[in-house]
């Protein structure tokens, strides 16, 4: 972008240098964008050295996102019964048992 500026107005600069204002105003304008050009060459070469493609970021992205799109709809319940009379599963915070009405841990 520089380096198309400062041909822009080097040749501008040239074809209106007998206006006294305009032709040096022109040069002036060259110039600057030719030592725009020139100053911004180390840092495109640094951008271009540093910028690696890595996929470890993605990937971090990727996980993170399937674990938020694993939705469980209902709790999982660690805390669950197993009756010794009938055999059904249910939660801890019952004191019976839902099917045969036995109490926890008896027959």
């Amino acid at each position: 972008m520089y380096v198309g500026l400062t041909i822009v107005f080097t040749m501008a600069a040239a074809g209106f240098w007998p206006i006294p204002v305009l032709g040096q105003a022109l040069a002036v304008a060259g110039g600057l964008s030719a030592l725009g050009a020139v100053l911004a060459i180390p840092g495109f070469i640094k951008s271009r050295r540093d910028s690696r493609y890595d996929l470890s970021d993605l990937r971090q992205v990727h996980e993170r996102e399937e674990l938020r799109a694993i939705d469980l709809d209902e709790p999982v319940e660690y805390d669950s019964v197993h009756c010794l009379n009938c055999g059904e599963v249910y939660t801890a915070r019952q004191a019976i048992c839902p099917r045969c009405g036995a109490a926890q841990g008896r027959r």
